[in-house]
């Protein structure tokens, strides 16, 4: 996904990633988050501000200070940013896609976004790509629209990220599709061509936490629920994904109302490939139980997800942010959107340069 730069304030002054003190079960940190959801707050249109600090030259310039970072998360219509310092997790508007309409717009909705290490985005819907994502004013300008084509074309793509450079041989970043199907697929961001480079693979009898899958999902595919991540890691590379098990994929009918989350092995990418590029199942998505949080049923259809050091962050349809261990899979409801959004979430990025502890 490349982003051009214009004398508009771009996407690309940001850096997504998201930083939170108090982790619920994280592997970073011993403090419990505060009990129950936070109210998320619209701060309002995003200004001009610089995300990436630039530091002092000279020996005597001092200690530099990490760059300011922020994650990105969307509804159907509608961008927002999420300072990483801000505990409460306040959604600051940043603006409608202007090519989103209900009635004769280029898509009628925004499936996802993927931000590359240098913090450019590009937008996906069901059957396109944007690779000129623009802010004017208010209103977040798309640019044209790119087609995907070739292999599976017809299928309607959910989940997007940028795979590390060094991923499939390349020396730039990779964008990377995932659909209901449980396929990933690589994209040609000149021609929107999808080439398959492997599957989630298929449903266990139980995860490593001792949760049991109902019998009519087992050894069927795993669908995507909603997303996947990608983080560069030091030239270690770590991957993540939301999918969920159903009784005859890629139909969502009668789906398990929990997601669960697997660990991806970007190594075990390849083109023409349908081998399987899991490498471990972390675990069906529960509530974990030393916090206030929502019932299993609050973490299904997690259609946007980001990383940061030991914890998944997901964006739900349910409107709700949560917070998930990335080795354990527990999880805490931290945030409640529906009263800023409309719709619920539909997707969420982060930069590929996000600090990750990879699972233990």
């Amino acid at each position: 996904m490349r982003l051009v730069l214009s004398s508009c304030l771009s996407l690309a002054s940001f850096v997504g990633a998201l930083a939170l003190s108090a982790a619920c079960g994280s592997s970073s940190a011993d403090a419990l988050p505060d009990a129950g959801r936070q109210p998320v707050v619209d701060a309002g249109p995003v200004g001009g501000d610089a995300s990436i600090v630039v530091p002092p030259s000279g020996d005597d310039a001092g200690p530099v200070e990490p760059p300011k970072t922020y994650f990105y998360a969307h509804t159907d219509t509608t961008l927002y940013k999420i300072d990483a310092d801000d505990p409460q997790l306040a959604l600051q508007s940043v603006g409608d896609f202007d090519c989103v309409s209900r009635d004769g717009g280029v898509v009628s909705s925004m499936t996802d976004i993927a931000i590359d290490k240098r913090g450019r985005i590009v937008a996906v819907a069901k059957d396109k790509i944007f690779l000129d994502v623009r802010v004017v004013g208010t209103s977040v300008v798309c640019g044209s629209a790119v087609q995907l084509t070739g292999d599976a074309s017809s299928v309607s793509f959910y989940g997007a990220t940028f795979a590390p450079a060094g991923t499939l041989g390349a020396s730039e970043e990779t964008l990377i599709v995932a659909n209901s199907d449980g396929e990933l697929y690589a994209v040609d961001l000149q021609s929107g061509a999808l080439s398959i480079v492997g599957t989630f693979g298929n449903v266990p009898l139980r995860d490593p936490n001792g949760q049991t899958y109902p019998s009519g999902n087992v050894g069927k595919a795993w669908e995507l629920s909603g997303d996947l991540v990608f983080l560069e890691n030091n030239g270690r590379s770590v991957g993540f994904a939301t999918v969920r098990d159903c009784p005859n994929p890629p139909s969502s009918f009668n789906c398990s109302s929990s997601d669960s989350l697997l660990e991806i092995d970007l190594s075990k990418l390849a083109f023409g490939s349908r081998a399987v590029v899991t490498r471990r199942l972390l675990g069906r998505i529960t509530a974990d139980t030393r916090c206030s949080s929502e019932p299993a049923a609050s973490f299904g259809r997690t259609f946007g997800i980001t990383a940061y050091k030991g914890e998944i962050f997901g964006f739900g349809r349910n409107s709700l942010i949560t917070r998930i261990n990335n080795t354990t899979a527990k999880a805490c409801v931290v945030a409640d959107g529906s009263s800023v959004i409309t719709g619920g979430f539909s997707g969420a990025g982060v930069s590929t340069a996000a600090p990750i502890d990879p699972p233990r």
